[in-house]
């Protein structure tokens, strides 16, 4: 009973002394800040202008707070010994990073693992040309810099020793002092530690490793088993951590010249030139051009190493990978261009390796990301086709093709489900259209690193010489190397975006399907009318201006539209690009105006247009203007722009989209007749008139071939064109000045014209408007504020049968905060409204035509349920029967609203907010 007893007094007495550990490292010491002593030391501990620090020791410190939880307070003082007296009298806490040594275990408390290595550095200047990495003949009765009391100065003599030479030594008071008698060439070398390391120097010799610690004040066991716990916790989790974070700061080696021993330079007198084997179809590591030359990244680092060490290299190509390994294998050639990074695969191929310059990770390609993979595309001979075969599983067919490339190709025409690429092939094919809609995942744990392999037949010196060539490329010149070879050359086409932007190109083509079916609509008209009776010839002939005038005027906005659609598509700046799409949607709304009025039959029969003034900014007007002519001025080599004298930023009244008709035309003109490098420029001004009135003059002038007097006579009437003015320019309708007299008599404005052959063209157009009063662009402004509050959480049923169309309208409505569910067809669509609670839709958007109920049966079903919200719930039609005819039928059957495909975002709100708003009161 009493070893029982004593038994469970230990535990007892154990679980305690547990809780009391674990408490104050999960809360007491987690908030104690702990003060650091920060001595200002180069790279280790640096300490900016503005108090901010930095270096090695200060990265350490935030990743063991990360463990910890320490906030720490920086004691900031001169020098490294005060550092050192603060943490004797413990007035600090910590002090990093030193060697740990009998007396100072007297003094201080160190944990049991360090935190990095110091070692000793013999440098020379960075320009020094005579002494190579451990070239020890060359070391031979050199003279180095020590500094003063410096304990690592006897390790230099054992190192010589050691190695078999001999130096002179001058001892100095500090670094500073040694550095320039090496500047002053008093001395070839000088002896620091590696904290002490700069891009100054370059590392001739290393030696003496020792670990370094951080220290704590004698007793402090707080501070020591957080800095014992956290540094665990850091050689468990990231091995590397204490190297990776050395190389960030003290290894300076990257991008420094190339130093040559007698050996090797006498080596490269010998073999001026080596044989270089490299794969012709490996896309963008090595390939041959169209003109026969090497290219790729690997073949622009061996010219990098070329250009370093002074060596030549003649570049042999080969069209499989398994051949060109079996072709090196043979003894003729002594470079392989590019090799994995896998002794193992080395040996198999006798080659040895450099140390890797480019890591790299894989990923698998599919067609369809969920579907079961059961066939495997997987290039022949590649070192990455062997380690996936191992990892596959059994019932996987493995389909081997020659390159990459093929194993692409399977995969996009569905004769494979699979295969694997690196981050940088991904990224090179994904630049080429008919590979963008393949899926792309990573694979965990599976990356290559790429080497330079030399022939195990060479002199070892080559192993030597192209190692240190490689030294000299830095990671900012690997970079860019890598940059300029993930593009590739094929210019994208109009047709690329069935590739890249299936749903792009749908629009467009219904765009364009749009246009030519009111072309179609208007035609059919015409003939019907024309059978009907022949007193209405007269109208007929305005049918056909009026329809030639459009064609006109659509030219330039589908011209605009392809062009930004091409550059979209070639734009990897995710920020252009998105501008581009913006011009386009802008481009489009100007598109479909025209489209309207098209389809608006009393246009026709009245022989006449009708204005309809809206506020208008100068600001925005020319914008659009810039954005549609823009493409076409690029395209001829003719500088475009335009200018707003005047400062006025107030909105007038103008039918913009007539305004547009009247400068695009004069525009589109001026360009016309403007041979390539010519200067094409549109100008406003405007001038207060009395009454709230406003003078607006715009000017359109242009470096062209000009016109002669007789023309200019008749140039404002339909069908007149000056034919020996144009040899070299394509044939227009002789309609777009007629467009142009017709709708500015139509504002009350004047046009005037000065021109002569070989001089340019000015035309001036003048036209009086009014102000927009300041109050309605405040009301305007309370009710676009009004609609931007409006819509948080409501929640719409759509019903629309075409996925684009719904897939467009669901992302509008969802951006604006909209909850959106959606019915495929008017069955679907009157099933959920039939089984949800009562109030639970807040509106619906009815399509007309779709599948098993169309939407005007859909309404009729959902008006006559026998629930109180089915004749208060808002149901709006969305369709592209635009006639009136088709709106009564929508409001006949129930509907509150009618609105005509394409849908303006800015209209379905506002009409959303009209009606919700109206059913409600």
């Amino acid at each position: 009973m009493k070893l029982i007893g004593k038994s469970f007094m230990t535990i007892l007495i154990s679980i305690t002394l547990f809780i009391c550990y674990i408490v104050p490292i999960s809360g007491e010491e987690k908030q104690k800040k702990i003060r650091v002593g920060f001595y200002e030391s180069p790279y280790f501990q640096n300490i900016e202008k503005d108090g901010s620090i930095s270096g090695y020791s200060y990265d350490y410190l935030q990743a063991i707070s990360q463990y910890t939880g320490w906030e720490y307070e920086f004691v900031k003082t001169t020098t490294y010994s005060e550092c050192l007296e603060l943490l004797k009298n413990g007035e600090i806490d910590i002090v990093g990073v030193m060697l740990k040594t009998p007396e100072r275990e007297e003094m201080f408390d160190f944990p049991d693992l360090s935190s990095g290595v110091c070692m000793s550095i013999l440098v020379t200047g960075k320009q020094n040309r005579t002494l190579a990495y451990e070239d020890y003949a060359a070391f031979n009765g050199i003279t180095v810099g020590l500094q003063k009391g410096f304990v690592r100065n006897e390790g230099l003599q054992d190192y010589c020793k050691k190695k078999n030479f001999t130096v002179n030594t001058i001892v100095y008071d500090n670094q500073k002092e040694m550095l320039d008698a090496m500047s002053r060439g008093e001395v070839d070398a000088m002896l620091i530690r590696s904290n002490q390391n700069s891009q100054e120097y370059r590392a001739i010799a290393k030696f003496d490793t020792n670990d370094v610690f951080y220290a704590t004040t004698k007793g402090n066991k707080k501070v020591l088993d957080g800095l014992n716990y956290s540094l665990e916790k850091i050689k468990i989790t990231s091995p590397n951590f204490d190297n990776d974070l050395y190389n960030k700061y003290f290894d300076f080696s990257s991008g420094q010249m190339a130093v040559l021993s007698k050996e090797e330079s006498a080596y490269l007198a010998e073999h001026p030139t080596m044989q270089v084997l490299y794969d012709s179809v490996w896309e963008p590591y090595e390939f041959t051009q169209k003109d026969g030359t090497p290219h790729g990244i690997a073949i622009d680092v061996l010219e990098k190493v070329s250009e370093a060490v002074g060596i030549n290299f003649q570049y042999t190509s080969v069209d499989k990978q398994k051949t060109k390994t079996e072709l090196f294998s043979s003894g003729e050639y002594d470079v392989l261009s590019s090799i994995t990074y896998c002794y193992q695969w080395a040996d198999k191929n006798d080659v040895y390796i450099t140390q890797p310059y480019l890591s790299v990770d894989y990923l698998g390609v599919y067609k369809d990301i969920k579907k079961t993979i059961h066939r495997v595309a997987l290039p022949k001979g590649f070192y990455i086709s062997e380690i996936v075969q191992k990892v596959l599983p059994r019932e996987a067919v493995i389909d081997t093709y020659d390159t990459v490339e093929e194993c692409m190709e399977a995969v996009k025409d569905g004769l494979a489900d699979c295969t694997y690429v690196n981050t940088y092939e991904a990224e090179y094919y994904l630049t080429i259209p008919k590979y963008r809609l393949l899926q792309f995942r990573t694979v965990q744990g599976l990356s290559q690193q790429l080497s330079v392999g030399i022939s195990k037949n060479t002199d070892p010196l080559l192993y030597s010489i192209i190692s240190k060539g490689l030294a000299t490329i830095s990671q900012e010149e690997l970079r860019e190397i890598i940059r300029t070879h993930l593009n590739h050359p094929q210019q994208s086409s109009f047709f690329d975006m069935m590739y890249t932007n299936p749903v792009h190109f749908v629009s467009l083509l219904t765009i364009i399907g749009f246009i030519l079916t009111a072309f179609l609509i208007v035609y059919v008209l015409y003939k019907h009318k024309n059978r009907e009776n022949e007193i209405l010839q007269m109208t007929n002939k305005a049918k056909s201006e009026f329809l030639s005038h459009v064609s006109h005027d659509m030219r330039t906005p589908i011209n605009a539209i392809i062009g930004l659609s091409s550059l979209g598509l070639s734009s990897e700046d995710l920020e252009k690009s998105r501008g581009y799409h913006e011009n386009i949607n802008q481009t489009s709304h100007y598109l479909l105006r025209l489209i309207n009025d098209t389809l608006d039959m009393s246009v026709l029969e009245n022989n006449k247009m009708r204005l309809h003034p809206k506020p208008c900014y100068f600001s925005d007007f020319l914008n659009e203007i810039e954005i549609i002519i823009r493409e076409r001025a690029m395209e001829k080599g003719i500088y475009f722009q335009t200018q707003m004298n005047t400062d006025y930023k107030q909105a007038v009244m103008f039918d913009e989209l007539r305004l547009q008709q009247i400068f695009i035309n004069l525009i589109n003109n001026a360009m016309k007749f403007t041979p390539p490098g010519g200067n094409v420029s549109f100008i406003i001004e405007a001038t207060d008139l009395e009454e709230n009135k406003i003078m607006v003059l715009f000017i359109i002038r242009d470096t062209g071939i000009g016109m002669s007097a007789e023309f200019q006579k008749r140039m404002f009437e339909p069908f007149e064109q000056e034919e020996d003015r144009i040899p070299f320019l394509e044939s227009g309708t002789g309609l777009g000045l007629a467009i142009v007299r017709q709708l500015v008599d139509l504002m009350g404005g004047t046009i005037q014209c000065n021109s002569q052959p070989g001089g340019g063209t000015e035309f001036i157009v003048k036209i009086e408007t009014q102000r927009w009063e300041a109050a309605s662009e405040l009301h305007c402004q309370e009710k676009v504020s009004q609609r931007e509050s409006f819509s948080g959480g409501k929640r719409i049923l759509l019903c629309e049968d075409h996925p684009v169309n719904a897939q467009i309208v669901i992302a509008l409505l969802q951006k604006r905060g909209f909850i959106v569910e959606h019915g495929e067809n008017g069955q679907v669509a009157t099933n959920l409204f039939k089984n949800s609670p009562i109030g639970y839709y807040d509106a619906i958007l009815m399509d007309v035509r779709m599948p098993l109920l169309n939407g005007l049966e859909a309404v009729a079903i959902i008006r006559s349920l026998e629930r109180e919200d089915a004749i208060k719930v808002p149901i709006i039609a969305m369709s592209a029967n635009a006639f009136q005819e088709d709106i009564n039928l929508s409001l006949e059957v129930g509907m509150d609203a009618h609105l005509s495909k394409p849908v303006d975002a800015m209209e379905l709100f506002d009409t959303l907010e009209e009606v919700m708003k109206m059913k409600s009161s």
